[in-house]
């Protein structure tokens, strides 16, 4: 299931969320990890942003169709 797919992958996100933050404090080096971490950002905010639209073009779609039966 999606949903099921999308909690697996927000929990391996936040892990390595984790242990990026956790190396930056032992090592005082807060550059450590960036890229990783954006990575991680930008695919979240991808599959945020596509939800987004899906959600605007359903409610558009209800919309047209109630108008129909009007």
């Amino acid at each position: 299931m999606a949903s099921d797919r999308l909690r697996t992958r927000l929990k391996q996100h936040k892990a390595v969320l984790v242990l990026i933050d956790r190396r930056r404090r032992e090592t005082g080096n807060p550059n450590i990890g960036w890229v990783l971490e954006k990575k991680v950002l930008e695919i979240e905010m991808a599959d945020l942003e596509a939800a987004i639209i899906a959600q605007e073009k359903y409610g558009a779609r209800l919309l047209a169709e109630s108008d129909d039966l009007a």
